[in-house]
């Protein structure tokens, strides 16, 4: 018995091919040299398979055979921070990335995925459950309408799905020779604007001139009445949200259509003379001139980083190279409080236009 478990202990290490560990015989005190190569006759094991990288997910549309129904950004008239896709009563409606169930609600699943981004599906009979852990393409719900809102969030602010995961489905990047030529226009532009916007990074995050600093934030809502029209106007033009570019010119001048800044950044929307050239504005001090060519950039910014709104913001303030250089939001405490600065003006903007003449009704004349 005891010479069989010897050898049955020196086939096993044979077979899977240890040839450095000394077996035990039990019961005997012996230790059996270490095996080296297979017993004649006794095929060895076969390697164990290599294992598999994780697959990369790939998003994925919410509902098969379904289509863009009404754009994220102006869609008749109306400006919407979601995208509705038409589908028929009934169809699943499925995750468009990896992520966990982060709250359900009577008739939307939201799905926090990584990068901070969190998309909620509304109009739809929930599937899934609070803490699920689901793959893109697994269904959230089923469709109760014949429309579902796709509504996303990235660092706490909206960005719109469609142009950042299905370009092809977006009226932003529908023309492809378009998309093309803006691209290479826009690369160009980023390189000259570079050597201007070099010096933003040493800027406060929020301009000394702003009043930002040290002001009671809940008056912020009432400072563009006089420019509200001009903000409307960009942001349909460009499909950013108005209050978006409202909070932007807030932090960067406090809507001062002559601030100047201690590197040149000129206007409203604090455009580098460059920058300013390059986006159709002849003259910076013009707030209509200015809040376009600021809302044209950004526009120009979202799309260049994905919707990103946090890197957007990043390149605005110190530059397009210092994303490329940190790959993300730079270790700058400037630059990381200028983004928080924005993020916390756009929901005092939010928060004043839900309530009923919240906004217009300070008297702002836009020049502080």
């Amino acid at each position: 018995m005891r010479f069989h478990r010897i050898a049955a202990a020196a086939l096993l290490a044979t077979a899977v091919g240890q040839t450095a560990i000394a077996v035990t015989a039990a019961g005997t005190g012996m230790k059996m040299p270490p095996a080296v190569g297979h017993i004649p006759g006794v095929p060895p094991l076969p390697p164990p398979p290599a294992a598999a990288a994780p697959a990369k997910s790939t998003p994925v549309f919410p509902a098969s055979g379904g289509s863009v129904a009404a754009d994220y950004g102006f869609s008749g008239g109306v400006y919407h921070d979601y995208a509705e896709i038409a589908v028929a009563p009934g169809t699943p409606v499925s995750s468009i990335l990896d992520g966990v169930v982060a709250a359900v609600a009577e008739d939307s699943v939201t799905v926090a995925s990584g990068g901070k981004v969190e998309i909620t599906y509304s109009g739809i009979s929930p599937l899934a459950a609070a803490g699920d852990r689901l793959r893109a393409g697994t269904p959230v719900g089923m469709a109760t309408a014949g429309t579902v809102r796709v509504r996303g969030m990235r660092g706490g602010l909206p960005f719109d799905v469609v142009a950042a995961y299905f370009p092809e489905k977006s009226p932003f990047t529908a023309d492809a020779a378009r998309v093309e030529a803006e691209r290479k226009a826009f690369a160009t532009r980023l390189k000259e604007a570079e050597a201007a916007r070099q010096g933003r990074q040493e800027r406060p995050g929020v301009p000394e001139s702003s009043p930002l600093r040290g002001s009671n934030m809940t008056t912020a809502a009432h400072s563009s009445a006089s420019m509200d029209t001009l903000f409307e106007k960009a942001g349909k033009r460009y499909g950013v949200d108005p209050d978006f570019l409202r909070a932007v010119a807030w932090v960067e001048s406090g809507f001062n259509a002559k601030a100047v800044s201690p590197k040149g950044a000129i206007g409203i929307m604090q455009l580098m003379a460059e920058t300013a050239k390059s986006h159709g504005v002849s003259d910076p001090f013009d707030p209509a001139q200015n809040i376009d060519g600021g809302a044209r950039y950004l526009r120009e910014l979202l799309d260049a980083y994905g919707g990103d709104v946090e890197l957007a913001l990043v390149a605005y303030n110190a530059g397009p190279g210092v994303v490329e250089r940190y790959n993300g939001v730079p270790p700058y405490p400037e630059t990381q409080n200028y983004v928080a600065a924005v993020k916390r003006a756009y929901h005092v903007f939010k928060e004043a236009e839900a309530v009923p003449g919240g906004r217009g009704t300070g008297g702002g004349t836009g020049e502080h």
